[in-house]
């Protein structure tokens, strides 16, 4: 769909009156939930954001934004016409980039967010394809911490590698990039793949938790059994855990493709019950949407799966 049909859809709006501008103070007001932040975000005063404000409300006939408590909230008619405004500004935005995209003069920075499962994954593969074909270019990892949404729509982030599902939200895309299992993984000198598939419940039990994740599916179907798993010691990341999993009577419960990635050493037996698959998506904010060079990073790190899945057991 095209800028002109998303402006022949948004009735009774006074068309002479709007700009890229207007659309993006309506955006950063709609995302952020505040004033005061959608002017850090676009660097702007409060007042400029107030009296740009007001003029869009003049123009769209609509308070857009309400008190509620001591924050505000999107009135019907902003929600409804936020997906729209989403689109035309994507839509604008891409005008100014030239389809013909030369990969040897590009000196962007590339950040793609991802937790050390990830990066031991994709990292390789991504990083001798990326500096092959943008040797000018910077590539950054970043730990995946805080809120995904916030960290794209600031352009902190380029792109998100994550098993967090963010559908629904208006302005994220994702797709899909490669599933995993659990697995057991435990110290084979300590304890056996027989003890630990018969008694799972029983043994003692080590994890890795990050900062702002969701419960483990793991302890979601152990719940509907009726158990719980007895942690007693959490690791801040895989990288940490092998180190201190090594000589100690405890199960972690872990994607399987970390055979390969850092538990070499270790035991490797599936779990005695049926536990959801992992599917992990790639994030990214719709400003960069419609970007060639963004497009570019993406179809790169897709083709990284295949690396991935070549090492699959």
């Amino acid at each position: 769909m095209n800028i002109a049909f998303y402006i022949r859809h948004m009735k009774n709006i006074h068309i002479n009156s709007l700009d890229l501008k207007l659309l993006k103070v309506f955006r950063a007001v709609f995302e952020e939930g505040s004033v005061t932040k959608a002017a850090a975000r676009l660097s702007l005063e409060q007042s400029q954001i107030s009296h740009l404000l007001n003029r869009l409300r003049k123009t769209l006939g609509d308070p857009l934004f309400v008190r509620s408590g001591r924050s505000i909230a999107p009135t019907e008619r902003a929600i409804v016409i936020a997906p729209s405004v989403q689109a035309i500004i994507e839509q604008i935005e891409s005008l100014g980039e030239t389809a013909a995209l030369d990969l040897s003069v590009l000196t962007d920075t590339f950040t793609i967010s991802a937790n050390d499962y990830e990066r031991r994954l994709l990292a390789p593969h991504l990083a001798e394809c990326f500096f092959t074909q943008a040797p000018r270019a910077k590539l950054v990892f970043a730990h995946t911490s805080g809120s995904i949404e916030e960290r794209l729509r600031s352009r902190e982030w380029d792109v998100v590698i994550s098993p967090r599902s963010l559908a629904g939200v208006h302005d994220i895309h994702s797709r899909k990039l490669f599933e995993d299992v659990y697995a057991c993984f435990f110290d084979g000198a300590i304890l056996d793949a027989r003890t630990v598939r018969q008694s799972y419940g029983e043994q003692l039990h080590a994890i890795v938790r990050f900062e702002g994740n969701p419960p483990s599916p793991v302890d979601t179907v152990l719940s509907a059994m009726g158990l719980k798993r007895d942690v007693r010691l959490v690791a801040p990341s895989f990288e940490a855990l092998p180190a201190l999993l090594a000589g100690q009577p405890l199960v972690a419960t872990l994607p399987s493709r970390l055979a390969k990635g850092g538990f070499e050493h270790f035991v490797r037996t599936d779990l005695p019950f049926a536990s959801p698959r992992l599917s992990f998506q790639m994030i990214w904010h719709s400003a960069t949407h419609h970007s060639p060079k963004h497009k570019w990073f993406r179809d790169l790190l897709a083709k990284s799966v295949g690396q991935i899945r070549s090492t699959s057991r």
